[in-house]
Parts: C-alpha cells; structure tokens; sequence
C-alpha cells in the first residue's frame, strides 16, 4: 500500500506549543541565535558533521543506499544546514513545515546492513526515522557547533554551554528525538558523545566514499572551490 506525503507529513507531532512566539522557536537573546549566526559554523563545520554522521554505520548504510551522494555529496550537508537555518530562524510556521519535509524525507531511508560494519551484524535494521540514529545526527551538530564557536569565535563558559543545551532539546525533538530519549544535563550528553564514538563509530566503504567525495576530490563550481580549505581543515578539530 501506497502512503501519501500527507499521511506521512501528518505523524509528525509538534513540540511546541501556543507559548513560542512570532520570534521563532529560539529568540534573539538565545544561546542558538548567538552561535547559529556565525557564518563559522558551516564553513568550518559542516564537513566534520557531516563525517561524524556518516562514520556510525547505520547512517552510512542510509546515505549509502537512499542518495546520489557519489554524485553531489555536498546535497545532503546543504539540504541539512538549510533545515536548520529556518528551524532555528524561522517563524513557527516556517520551522514546522522545515521539520515536516525533513521527517517525510525520512520515510523512505529504511532498510538492512548488508554486510556487518563495525560493531553492527549483517541484517542490522536501519531507519532513518530511528530516535536513536536521529539523535546521533543531531548530536554531530550540537558538537560541531560548540567546537567551531569555542576555535573561531570566542570559547564558551560551562554555563553557556548548558543553556545551549538546554535549548537544543526542542531542536532535536523537531527533528524526532523525543526529550526522554536525550541525555538528561550537557555532562550527559558528552558522556553519551564519547560512547557512540567510543563504541559505534566505524570505517565503512560509505564514510571513505563521503570523504573522497566531499575533501579529496569534490566536484565544485569555481566560485565554491574556495570552501574547501576550510572544510579540511574542519577534520583537523577534535571530536
């Protein structure tokens, strides 16, 4: 049977309510306007998210089996920062509807490992749509954002690093992490950070691929070229 875009759209469930004003979901005094500003964040950072998210198998085998990634590597990373620059930005509407294509998109990206990767056995389910791997996605962002704001712009205190936190708990849940299936406090989270790294994370043909594709030999218009120095250097940071 055949689902409609509708259907799917429709089981999206929003996490906010009445309380978020016309500002958007976030605001101008908030920790996520001040970082997600930096035009830093997606010159240097992307490229690192982008990695980090494709080294845990089972995104890999999403990415891997669901896009023509090969082709344009770099969709998938605009497609991302441009969902996250009206979720964070956006009127209410605007982040909802942004939310909405990214879980309809989501739908389809399901399947199996064909081979064991990592830590994973062959025949491992995947779903896009998984809290658990969406978490991890969202999880590469918030890092990413931090590391990037810490080396570029100006280092944040641990206060400042827990607000963002906080707030970013409506962010992955408009992306289908529901808030008790994230790390409770920011110690949490990097604890939680270090285990998929420690634990999950693995060099498949996908990553190699993503690599190749995006830093050693992206095929970039002229005018873009320029992006790829600091996108290599993105890998130099830390994880």
């Amino acid at each position: 049977m055949t689902v409609s875009t509708e259907t799917v759209a429709s089981e999206w469930r929003r996490p906010f309510g009445d309380e978020v004003g016309a500002a958007g979901l976030f605001g101008p005094d908030s920790m996520t306007w001040r970082i997600g500003r930096e035009n830093a964040l997606a010159a240097f950072g992307g490229a690192r998210a982008l990695i980090l998210q494709v080294a845990h198998p089972l995104v890999a085998a999403g990415v891997g089996e669901n896009s023509n990634y090969r082709q344009e590597p770099w969709d998938r990373l605009f497609r991302t920062l441009e969902a996250v620059t009206t979720i964070v930005f956006g009127t209410p509407e605007e982040a909802e509807a942004a939310a909405r294509r990214v879980w309809t998109v989501h739908h389809k990206v399901r399947g199996e490992l064909k081979s064991a990767e990592g830590s994973f056995p062959a025949g491992t389910a995947y779903d896009a749509r998984d809290p658990a791997l969406a978490m991890w996605v969202h999880a590469t962002l918030f890092d990413t954002q931090i590391l990037v704001y810490d080396r570029y712009v100006q280092r944040l205190s641990i206060a400042e690093r827990e607000t963002f936190y906080e707030e970013q708990k409506l962010f992955a849940e408009m992306f289908g992490v529901p808030r008790d299936r994230q790390p409770e406090t920011y110690a949490d989270f990097n604890a939680y950070f270090d285990d998929v790294v420690e634990n999950e994370l693995a060099v498949t043909d996908t990553l190699l691929d993503v690599v190749d594709a995006t830093l050693v030999n992206p095929p970039l218009p002229a005018a873009a070229r320029p992006l790829r120095r600091p996108a290599v250097e993105a890998l130099k940071l830390q994880t």
